[in-house]
């Protein structure tokens, strides 16, 4: 399968993901789960590189790996859904004969497009 779309669709996508989840999980700034998962993590994949092999050049490779994988992580879930995102949009102007207010007729879609945008 080729992939047409153009890059910028994928960190569209992943802005999009990033803001558009905030507005619904405001408790989540008061009891935030992510140290505590982030240390779990970091903890039983130091114990199981450890415990495979010990030696500190496998612990650095451990540590560049986890960097690179939290780095790149949004843009890998920007390129799998940009694509899909862009198949659908295409669907929707296509049923809609290529009017864009198909995009705004529900008021869920208007709701949750005044969210995202007015999100600092």
């Amino acid at each position: 399968m080729r992939n047409d779309a153009p890059p910028i669709s994928h960190f569209s996508v992943f802005e999009h993901s990033r803001i558009g989840r905030q507005p619904f999980f405001p408790f989540v700034d008061a009891v935030d789960p992510a140290p505590w998962l982030y240390a779990g993590i970091l903890v039983f994949a130091t114990l199981g590189t450890i415990g495979a092999n010990p030696s500190t050049f496998e612990l650095g490779m451990l540590l560049v790996f986890g960097l690179m994988g939290y780095l790149i992580a949004p843009v890998v879930v920007g390129l799998i859904l940009g694509p899909m995102a862009e198949q659908q949009l295409r669907r929707a102007l296509s049923i809609s004969r290529g009017g864009p207010t198909v995009l705004v007729q529900s008021p869920i879609a208007v709701i949750l497009l005044l969210l995202a945008a007015l999100r600092p």
